[in-house]
């Protein structure tokens, strides 16, 4: 299982070059897991994106679709907040 950042994630979704790639070749098959946080960061990072036009809202829009259909084990974040 692998924990995945929103970073990671987000880059797998809407990077089309060779960075893109390696990392979707990386999670392919993989089983993931990550707080169910990491939905609201994507928000947020595409959002960022689509503001400062380095994404178009067409691609944001299907990297949320994208999203919606990985397989990401979401755990409840609240449970982790004693772990520091």
């Amino acid at each position: 299982m692998i924990v995945i950042d929103a970073g990671v994630l987000l880059v797998a979704l809407v990077d089309d070059g060779p960075d893109g790639d390696v990392v979707r070749s990386r999670l392919r098959g993989k089983r993931l897991a990550a707080p169910e946080l990491i939905d609201l960061e994507v928000l947020s990072a595409l959002r960022g994106l689509t503001r400062s036009g380095q994404a178009l809202p067409r691609r944001a829009d299907l990297a949320l679709t994208d999203l919606e259909n990985i397989p990401i084990e979401r755990a409840p974040h609240r449970r982790l907040l004693g772990r520091c």
